[in-house]
């Protein structure tokens, strides 16, 4: 844990960065393991009138979470995590009795320590690494540590700098031990080790006469500089020279403020995963109040592909604070190197998913948080890296109408499809829901430049909007299927329809049976159906599609049957005609009334086919609270045709998870089931509510997930579909 230090109102040592350090003997600091699997939460402010403290639990403007009172109004006050439990508490001092509180509540102190002398200048820091803040004591030069909250002398006595000098210590580098900082005027210089020597970085923030203070402010276990001037605290989130970062009111003017961590870490939610999960690797700890990391159009949350001779395998989330998070694995390896982008996106919408993309040349593609927002756009540095760029325009060019470059100002929905020979496909939706239109990319790999290919795919026509899912085929096809909605309100949703790219240019475009599109955009009146399904009848959009064995499409989706359940449906062509599956699988008509991300009670499913026509078979990944035959409800399920495939009319289940996953979703890396025929899941726990709101909940754990496809005993039959299979 770090310290928590009070500047301005405190009498702080400052240390001189080009005196060298004598005498220093410091304990060697173990691997830090207090609360190794647990979120850091971040510091926040509180201020203190007399004896009273008004605490925030988020830098922002507004009232005090928490009000309490401690002590006298005349007591010297410090804020420290003494206990190691995370969290920071008050520290009276007394003459040289420090007065030690562990909750931030009133009473009596629980721990009474004599250390130093009642003229003392006094800090609280974690110099060995092990979680607990414990005193330092400074005489002029000297430094007097002791390890632990006991009476006694110092352990450790050192010498740096000059007597008359400011120092503080703070963790710059998220190491969780804490080293010397100097302020001279505006310059800070930042020493990375309690070692002799210059500078390790030296910057300039804020100025000479402004009151300073190091906190982590984004729970990342990094301190930066927070400048007060008045009431208005100025946060810059790296150690660079530069403006602030954001700017924050909070309390008045002649407040004492300290920084600290007020709330215990949030240990993570974790899955507990059945046998039907062959292999699975944790990852780091992702957002969970909604479904902005586990939504079914993350196209795609996984991928994978050949850079050099290596099959690399990549996925992405947001964490807690919104942060872009990519990691990345050797194929065949179980070691994943995580690393947390410079990237952030708003997170409180479940729309702005992150979607990646890999292509021929290893370079990784990532488009994140956008609901009707200017493109986010960003592109790793080299092949297989996980270093991104900046945000950049995808497509500018001097062709470009003034029209066409607005396409990326109204982004929703990117998707990345890779074609045959190693080029990408980007698809995303210009406008808004119930007035869009559908825009395609593509990337020349080698020359790493995006083209514009269609302004206008599928046009809403001023009057609705087309939801779809899309895969790519071996000859770098790109096929589509879709549904219309007129209005944002999802039981507008109506009718399935399919279209398929002539070529890999995706500029002229068919339909299954051969016959043209006369051209773009493909429009309600041109449009091939594939199902018809009439509003009202909890037709759900964004689901998933795949090819079989023979290059045909199969599609996803869940609608009202004829029995008035809503049951999940698979559209498959058979290379002469179109057939529509009932699976029979759940009981019971939900109802998807309402505008917005809604906390459904059946997910999205995902599909995934080997082998051809009504002899496939067929996986659908699953999440609901009314499947038959199951013996948990709401978890992560795989639901697979039997040994007749989809012609067969039987389904199957078993649960991947043996606990509640809330809203999750399933995606998978297409890629590798296309290449490899392996099934590899992104899973995580997320919660969700209704109408674009949130739902309170601790971090959840990343998982990757091998499914096991082979033989399944004991299988528990789901359904088998009283209407005739399909001739």
């Amino acid at each position: 844990m770090l310290p928590r230090r009070l500047l301005g109102a405190l009498v702080v040592v400052v240390l001189s960065a080009t005196m060298a350090v004598t005498d220093v003997v410091v304990p060697v600091a173990p691997a830090p393991v207090a609360h190794a699997a647990a979120e850091r939460v971040p510091e926040s402010p509180v201020v203190r009138r007399g004896a009273e403290y008004h605490l925030k639990h988020s830098m922002s403007a507004g009232a005090a979470d928490e009000v309490f009172t401690y002590g006298r109004a005349g007591d010297e006050v410090w804020f420290a995590d003494t206990d190691g439990n995370g969290t920071d508490t008050p520290v009276v001092r007394r003459a040289s009795t420090l007065h030690i509180r562990h909750s931030m509540s009133a009473g009596p102190a629980d721990i009474q320590v004599v250390y130093g002398r009642a003229g003392d200048a006094l800090l609280f820091a974690d110099l060995d690494g092990d979680g607990t803040d414990t005193p330092v004591v400074r005489r002029g030069a000297e430094f007097h540590v002791r390890s632990s909250l006991t009476s006694g002398p110092a352990d450790v006595v050192f010498r740096y700098g000059r007597a008359t000098d400011q120092v503080f210590f703070a963790d710059l580098d998220g190491d969780g031990t804490d080293t010397p900082v100097v302020r001279r005027g505006a310059e800070f210089h930042v020493r990375s080790s309690l070692t002799s020597g210059p500078a390790d970085v030296v910057f300039r923030y804020g100025r000479a006469t402004d009151q300073v203070f190091f906190a982590d402010l984004d729970g990342d276990g990094t301190d930066t500089p927070v400048v007060r001037r008045g009431a208005e605290f100025h946060v810059r989130s790296s150690l660079t020279s530069g403006p602030a970062d954001e700017v924050v009111v909070y309390g008045r003017a002649g407040d004492d403020v300290y920084f600290g961590r007020w709330k215990a870490p949030l240990e993570p939610l974790e899955l507990e995963l059945t046998s039907t999960a062959s292999r699975w690797w944790s990852l780091g700890n992702a957002y969970a109040d909604n479904t902005v990391n586990t939504a079914a159009f993350r196209r795609d949350s996984v991928t994978s592909g050949m850079v050099g001779s290596e099959r690399l395998q990549f996925t992405a989330y947001y964490d807690r604070r919104g942060r872009v998070v990519l990691a990345r694995r050797v194929h065949g390896s179980d070691d994943w190197k995580v690393e947390v982008t410079q990237h952030r996106g708003p997170i409180t919408d479940a729309h702005n998913v992150i979607s990646i993309g890999l292509d021929g040349q290893g370079y990784l593609h990532v488009a994140w948080g956008m609901h009707g927002a200017p493109l986010a756009y960003a592109r790793s540095d080299r092949p297989g890296s996980l270093t991104l760029g900046d945000i950049k325009p995808m497509v500018r060019t001097a062709a470009l109408t003034q029209q066409a470059e607005a396409r990326e100002s109204s982004v929703t929905y990117p998707q990345f499809l890779p074609t045959a020979d190693g080029d990408l496909f980007f698809l995303y939706r210009h406008g808004r829901s119930g007035n869009g239109d559908v825009v395609l990319n593509r990337l020349d790999s080698r020359s790493q430049t995006w083209s514009r290919v269609a302004d206008n795919l599928l046009g809403g026509e001023g009057q609705r909007s087309a939801y779809w899912q899309a895969v790519t085929d071996d000859a770098g096809r790109l096929h589509l299927s879709w549904t219309y909605r007129e209005t944002s309100d999802v039981m507008t949703n109506w009718d399935v329809m399919y279209a398929v790219s002539t070529d890999d240019t995706a500029t002229k475009w068919a339909r299954s049976d051969g016959s043209r599109y006369d051209a773009l955009p493909i429009t309600v009146q041109d449009a091939e159906r594939v199902s018809e399904v009439p509003q009202q009848s909890n037709l759900i959009n964004q689901t998933h599609m795949t090819l079989d064995d023979d290059g045909n499409p199969f599609i996803a989706t869940y609608h009202d049957d004829d029995r008035g359940e809503t049951q999940y449906m698979v559209m498959y062509h058979d290379g002469a005609r179109w057939h529509s599956v009932n699976t029979g699988v759940r009981q019971g008509r939900v109802d998807l009334s309402g505008a917005g991300t809604l906390a459904l009670p059946l997910s999205r499913p995902d599909i995934a086919v080997r082998g051809s026509g009504r002899d496939a078979e067929v996986v659908l990944l699953v999440r609901d609270t009314a499947l038959r035959g199951s013996e948990q409800s709401n978890v992560a399920t795989v639901v697979r045709t039997g040994k007749g495939g989809i012609g067969g009319g039987a389904w199957y289940l078993r649960d991947l998870t043996t606990g509640p996953v809330h809203s999750w979703e399933p995606t998978y890396d297409t890629r590798l089931w296309q290449d490899e025929g392996v099934l590899e899941v992104y899973l995580q726990y997320s919660a969700q509510g209704n109408h674009e709101t949130t739902v309170e909940t601790p971090p959840a754990r990343v998982y990757v997930v091998r499914v096991d496809l082979g033989d399944w005993p004991e299988l528990r039959r789901a359904a088998e579909a009283d209407v005739a299979p399909p001739a």
